[in-house]
């Protein structure tokens, strides 16, 4: 039996489809870095791969065709992409000023 497999007959979290606990353990491992990460990305990203339906989406064991389909593909996408779109939660923005300057400016700050 696959991780796949046993992730999707016994959830952790009754009530969330097993890729919700994908996705956010990936962002987690990848934000600690270092061989967990490594080792988690060498079996994780493989795993999602193989089940990955020929025309580009994933749907976990019990789930229907439609909306939980979507869901599931747009998480293994996010999880697939962690270390390409995702800003550590402990990193700051580094903010930049403008190259070209006018006396009438008018500056925003955003929050």
């Amino acid at each position: 039996m696959t991780e796949w497999n046993k992730a999707w007959e016994n959830p952790i979290n009754k009530s969330l489809p097993a890729t919700y606990e994908w996705y956010y353990n990936t962002q987690a491992v990848f934000q600690r870095g270092g061989s967990r990460w490594t080792s988690w990305n060498a079996a994780f990203a493989p795993m999602l791969l193989a089940h990955q339906n020929p025309e580009g989406w994933w749907l976990g064991i019990g789930q229907a065709p439609g909306e939980e389909q979507i869901y599931s593909t747009s998480l293994c996408l996010l999880a697939l992409q962690v270390y390409y779109r995702i800003l550590p939660t402990f990193q700051q923005r580094t903010l930049c000023a403008p190259k070209v300057t006018f006396d009438d400016d008018v500056i925003i700050t955003i929050l």
